[in-house]
């Protein structure tokens, strides 16, 4: 009398326990909860780059799960200082040999979807590793962050959502201002210095900077100067620190508008200083 596992007839014994334990270890891995805290990220988290460039940036994974089979990701870049030229399928999903159904949409300038899925049911891929592979072109001097503007879909074996998904932006540095000097060249004591914007400004005025990791030590002084090299406002000086961005409301240190004219961002630290040029107008 044949046996009956999951409405398959069985003849023989060992035919029977192999399905029997195929059955047992789906249905553990079914009942086991993949850990919470996965983290998606962008790799190399700070790019240097020239004008005209083409580069690649690596969305990935950790291994803060277990299994995977979906990820959805919307992240935001500045479409003046880099252009979005295409995605390309993960190492973690085009290693599988399994059907896949991966995808991409510049939904507006500036933002990006990507996505990924693997099939049939109970297909997963197993982290750490690739997701996707953005690729971009670099078209002119200046700092973009690379920043998911929405917690990733990221699923489990199951098509779950993952609690708890975490992220780490990026930052792409084009051109001179990656260090303060021309080319983009990478300096042992050097500094990631955007460019201000708006420039020309009526107002308030931004600029973003970070520190490259080569040493974190020591303090640096933020401030705007005018063409005769008088300090205008001090900015800032603190201990070093991570990626920021400093505001300049168009004032000086008393609080008076200052004059239309040329002024300088200039960041200065014991081995360097950097300054970027910023027009005010009225």
């Amino acid at each position: 009398m044949p046996g009956l596992i999951g409405g398959i007839a069985t003849r023989e014994p060992a035919v029977r326990a192999g399905i029997i334990v195929l059955l047992l270890g789906l249905a553990l891995l079914r009942a086991s909860p993949s850990p919470a805290g996965a983290l998606v990220s962008f790799e190399p988290r700070v790019t240097l780059v020239d004008p005209a460039n083409v580069f690649d940036v690596v969305i990935g994974i950790d291994a803060g799960v277990d299994t995977v089979s979906t990820f959805h990701v919307i992240f935001e870049y500045d479409p003046a200082v880099i252009e979005f030229q295409t995605a390309l399928e993960g190492s973690l999903y085009t290693s599988t040999g399994n059907q896949t159904w991966f995808g991409y949409l510049e939904s507006s300038p500036g933002t990006v979807e990507v996505y990924d899925v693997i099939f049939p049911a109970l297909s997963f891929i197993l982290p750490p590793g690739e997701l996707a592979t953005v690729r971009f072109r670099a078209l002119a001097d200046g700092i973009s962050p690379l920043h998911f503007i929405a917690v990733p879909l990221v699923a489990d074996i199951n098509r779950d959502s993952l609690p708890d998904t975490k992220t780490a932006d990026g930052t792409i540095a084009v051109g001179s201002a990656s260090t303060g000097i021309p080319g983009g060249t990478v300096i042992d004591r050097g500094w990631v210095l955007g460019n201000p914007r708006p420039n020309p400004a009526r107002g308030e005025s931004r600029i973003t900077f970070r520190r490259l990791p080569s040493d974190l030590s020591g303090s640096f002084v933020f401030g705007v100067f005018d063409l005769s090299g008088r300090l205008v406002r001090n900015l800032e000086s603190v201990p070093i620190a991570a990626a920021s961005e400093l505001f300049w409301d168009g004032r000086d240190d008393k609080g008076a508008e200052v004059s239309p004219g040329v002024y300088f961002f200039r960041l200065e630290t014991a081995g360097e200083s950097i300054s970027r040029k910023v027009i005010v107008v009225r």
